[in-house]
């Protein structure tokens, strides 16, 4: 079984992910049924509900195709679900803890 692994930008939000999209289309492209495609976000440090999307949709798709998808280093303030609960760009630097993500 062959293995892609892909890294997501430092800044994954909706100014860079055209980019990711694209390169994503691409694996999607190259990659057979049986495969695997891991997703490296242990550089990520900020993202907003743009990547979540792409993230969920890119899952779906490769899953279609026989493809596995998973994601390592994913923190957990940038999580799929605390990035889906709110719209506004999530960055580790600031002085946000990860139950606060996404409160009213």
């Amino acid at each position: 079984m062959d293995e892609l692994t892909i890294t997501l930008p430092g800044s994954a939000g909706i100014a860079s992910i055209s980019d990711l999209h694209q390169e994503l289309l691409g694996a999607l492209g190259t990659a057979a049924s049986g495969s695997s495609i891991l997703l490296d976000a242990s550089t990520t440090s900020a993202a907003d509900s743009s990547l979540a999307q792409l993230l969920l949709s890119f899952k779906t798709e490769a899953s279609a195709h026989g493809i596995h998808v998973s994601v390592l280093g994913l923190k957990e303030a940038l999580s799929l679900k605390n990035l889906l609960c709110c719209d506004a760009a999530v960055s580790l630097d600031a002085d946000v803890g990860p139950s606060e993500v996404g409160s009213p």
